[in-house]
C-alpha cells in the first residue's frame, strides 16, 4: 500500500515545495496533489512552479509510485472545507451513492470536479452534474469539467486479474481488457495496466515486450486457485485454448 509519508518525502527530496498537501483517494489510491493557485506561473522559478513543470512532476510520481496522479488546485486554506460540504449536499440528495469528491479550482470562479460514485450510470451522471452545478451556483461557482470514477465494487481484484490471466495467457492488454469488461464495466485499458504493472513489480507477472503480452510466474500461481471442479482456471484455461482452436 502507497504510504503519503514516502509521497511527501520523495517531493521534499526533488524540491517541490510548492505542493501545499498530498492525499490517496481510497478507492484506488490515486495520488492527489495540492496546490496553492497562486504558485503556477508561466515559467518555473524559486517562487512559482508552470504547467509543464506540473505535467513532468505527474509524471515522475507515476514512474515511482505506479499510481495515478491528479493535481489539485486550491484557492485557500478553506479548500477541504468546502469539498466537505459539497460532499454532504450531494450525498444527502444521492442517497450516499457519492463515494468521493475532489474540487480544482481552474480560475476564482470556476472548478473541476472528481467525483467517484457507486453504482454508477449514465443517467446518475446527469442528476448527479445537474444538482452539482445548482450547488456551485449558490456558491457563485460554475463547473468546468467534472471527471468520473465508478466505485472499486464495479472493478476487479488483483487476485480477480491474476485468474483471468492464467487463463487466457498470453494475452495483450486491449484483449485482455475487453475480456474483463465482461463481467467489470468500469475496467480501462489504463486502469489494468497500472494494475498488471503492479503485478509485475511484485513477481506476479512477465511482460513480453516482443509480443506485447502478458503471462504469470510459478510465484503466482498460489494466488490462483486451481482443482477438479467444472469452473477451476485449470479447466477454464483448457476450454479458452479449445475455442482458440476454432
Amino acid at each position: 500500500m502507497t504510504n503519503i509519508g514516502d509521497i511527501k518525502e520523495y517531493l521534499v527530496s526533488k524540491k517541490r515545495n510548492f505542493v501545499s498537501d498530498v492525499r490517496l483517494r481510497p478507492s484506488d489510491e490515486t495520488i492527489m496533489i495540492y496546490l496553492n493557485q497562486d504558485k503556477v506561473g508561466t515559467k518555473a522559478n524559486s517562487e512559482v512552479t508552470s504547467i509543464l513543470q506540473l505535467n513532468n512532476l505527474k509524471k515522475d510520481l507515476v514512474k515511482q509510485f505506479s499510481k495515478n496522479v491528479e493535481i489539485i488546485f486550491v484557492q485557500n486554506d478553506r479548500q477541504q472545507e468546502l469539498e466537505s460540504g459539497f460532499y454532504q449536499m450531494l450525498n444527502r440528495k444521492f442517497h450516499d451513492q457519492i463515494v468521493s469528491l475532489y474540487v480544482s479550482f481552474k480560475n476564482e470562479s470556476m472548478v473541476d470536479a472528481f467525483i467517484e460514485a457507486s453504482n454508477l450510470t449514465s443517467q446518475l451522471e446527469s442528476d448527479v452534474s445537474k444538482h452539482f452545478k445548482k450547488i456551485l451556483e449558490d456558491a457563485d461557482l460554475k463547473i468546468g469539467i467534472i471527471y468520473w470514477l465508478s466505485s472499486p465494487s464495479d472493478l476487479p481484484s488483483l487476485p480477480a486479474i491474476l485468474r483471468a490471466l492464467k487463463i487466457l495467457q498470453p494475452i495483450n492488454l486491449q484483449t485482455m481488457a475487453a475480456h474483463m469488461q465482461e463481467s467489470y464495466k468500469s475496467v480501462s485499458d489504463r486502469w489494468l495496466r497500472n494494475k498488471l504493472d503492479q503485478l509485475r513489480k511484485k513477481g506476479l507477472v512477465i511482460w513480453q515486450k516482443d509480443s506485447e503480452t502478458y503471462t504469470i510466474t510459478n510465484m503466482a500461481l498460489r494466488f490462483v486457485p486451481a482443482g477438479t471442479k467444472r469452473n477451476s482456471s485449470d479447466i477454464e484455461r483448457a476450454l479458452a485454448l479449445g475455442k482458440r482452436k476454432w
